[in-house]
């Protein structure tokens, strides 16, 4: 989030909501991008044949140990089947690959993509310092994305 705030020449004290600044930028939240990710190996893992090792593994259950102290963790399926509930999505949609893609997919730049599209140029000698480099930087750009 630092960097999308420098982007956009915001600070956390300017008291601007995460929210705001993702949508400013066009960058989707990590707990979606994670979910996308989680689901799109879902989907890889149901089209794969019953003898295939990533399928036998997913039954997989250990027997004869005990878990520790505390709250449960989280299986997977666990974790996959509230991502199936959120999205409106059942695992026989797997099957088709194009619907499955389109119907996980989230919409906004992954945040390896803010790097291409800031470019950065280097600095040359109309910045005298660093600092008026990175306001150059941000006028320039900014005025690009509509800030």
């Amino acid at each position: 989030m630092r960097m999308l705030r420098w982007m956009c020449g915001h600070t956390r004290s300017d008291r601007i909501r995460n929210e705001v600044i993702r949508e400013k930028v066009g960058v989707a939240s990590v707990v979606d991008k994670l979910r996308e990710a989680r689901l799109r190996w879902f989907g890889h893992v149901k089209r794969r044949g019953a003898d295939a090792p990533v399928r036998r593994c997913e039954g997989l259950v250990v027997e004869g140990t005990r878990r520790g102290r505390g709250r449960p963790k989280k299986y997977w399926g666990e974790v996959i089947r509230q991502d199936l509930a959120q999205l409106h999505i059942t695992e026989d949609m797997t099957l088709d690959r194009k619907e499955w893609r389109s119907r996980i997919k989230v919409e906004g730049a992954p945040s390896s993509t803010i790097p291409s599209l800031m470019k950065l140029e280097k600095m040359d000698e109309n910045f005298p310092s660093r600092r008026d480099w990175r306001r150059g930087i941000i006028v320039h750009y900014s005025s690009k994305l509509g800030f």
